[in-house]
Parts: structure tokens; sequence; C-alpha cells
């Protein structure tokens, strides 16, 4: 029975990873560093399991726990923040000096491996404590979520990465133009 619990709450994550690593298309990441990354992000879900703690404890203090606000505190400041801190720690760490990390994507695929690492580490957890009829709402809401929020911080990753390559007097160059088009619409409205 473990196996199959295992198994479950690996397959959502792994395939998410496989299709995100197939869209890089001009030089696959090495599978070594993606093995690391997924391992990273799975064991990311203890630091976050201790900061959600803490969170918990110190919002305990100020609100009662059926209160709407201390939900609202907890789900979207203190669980999201602790789970995206935790695993941008665990992708930078990992990542950012590797001579692979050589194009803006690999940011995503990076990001990704790592959020589906605690995606499925997550899942298992879930599975052990709830048993396996969680995976299948876990699988179209969490682990997808974890790709996305990945999917995110990797472009903004990869984004950081490419200006501190090209140098900050290029990069404010590149960006010049880009703010001024954002500048564009909003001085159309007015």
């Amino acid at each position: 029975m473990f196996r199959i619990i295992l198994w479950l709450a690996l397959i959502p994550s792994f395939l998410l990873i496989w299709l995100i690593y197939r869209m890089d298309k001009i030089e696959k990441e090495p599978i070594g560093l993606m093995i690391k990354l997924f391992i990273a992000g799975a064991l990311t879900t203890i630091a976050a399991s201790i900061l959600e703690s803490i969170g918990l404890y110190a919002i305990g203090f100020v609100l009662p726990e059926v209160d709407w606000l201390y939900n609202l505190i907890f789900y979207f400041i203190v669980v999201g923040g602790s789970e995206e801190l935790v695993k941008y720690f665990a992708l930078k760490k990992l990542t950012w000096n590797q001579e692979a990390f050589n194009f803006r994507f690999d940011g995503i695929v990076y990001a990704v491996a790592v959020s589906l690492g605690f995606a499925a580490a997550e899942n298992f957890s879930y599975m052990l404590g709830m048993g396996v009829g969680v995976i299948g709402i876990r699988a179209i809401t969490a682990v997808p979520m974890h790709c996305i929020t990945g999917i995110f911080m990797g472009h903004y990753y990869g984004e950081a990465r490419r200006l501190e390559d090209i140098g900050d007097l290029r990069a404010r160059q590149e960006l010049a133009p880009a703010r001024r088009h954002r500048a564009a619409p909003a001085a159309r409205i007015l």
C-alpha cells in the first residue's frame, strides 16, 4: 500500500515536469540537476511546515482562530509566503551558479522542478493522513497550482539571471523601452 500511495503522490508532479521539460527546445537541462531540484523541493516541505507553525502561533496571539481574518492571513500570507520562500531558497542555492543555467527558460524548468517536488511531498503527506481519496482533487488543484507558481517564479528568476549576465547598463537599456511601453496605455487613458 505504501508504494501505491507513493506513486499516486508522484505521478501528477512527474507528468507536469515532463511537459515543462519537453518545452525546453534550446538545450535540455541535466537530469541529475533536475532530480536534485525535485528532491530539494520535497525537502523544503519540512522548512515550510516549521515556518507555518511559527506563523500560526504568532497569529493566534492576535486573532481568534475562528475569525475570517485569521484564516485570510494564515493561508494567503503565512502558508503562501512560507512555501514560496523555501522553494525560492532551494532554487537559488542549487541553480544560480550552475553552468547549465544559460537561458531564461531554464529558470522556469528549475523552478517547476522544485515546486513539483514540494507538491509531490505534500501530496504524499496528505494521502498518508487522509487516504488516497484526496489524490484526485489534489491532482487537479494543488499540483497544477504549484506548477503555475513555479512557472511565474521561474520566469522572473530566469529574467533576473539574464539581466545579471548582460550587465547593469545593458539591462537598463533593455528595460527602458518596456517601461515606456507600459506607460503608453496609461497616457492614452489620461
